[in-house]
């Protein structure tokens, strides 16, 4: 069963756009990790995982009704 699918998101701030069209399936028991560079995204895609953002363009469907986030440092 798919947890969480992000289809199609695209976002940008300012006119940069960080996220183009990006496709996400996480199935349940599956642990997902985002890697990349500083700038890249990851925390926009995570905020509009959770509902905090909307994206511009794309879906979100989500299976749960929480999520955790563990970061670096």
């Amino acid at each position: 069963m798919t947890a969480l699918s992000l289809t199609g998101i695209s976002h940008a701030y300012f006119g940069r756009t960080v996220l183009d069209r990006v496709k996400l399936d996480v199935h349940e028991g599956e642990i997902a990790a985002l890697v990349g560079p500083s700038g890249c995204g990851k925390s926009t895609l995570v905020h509009i995982a959770a509902r905090l953002l909307d994206p511009q363009r794309g879906r979100v469907a989500s299976a749960y009704r929480s999520h955790g986030m563990i970061f670096q440092e």
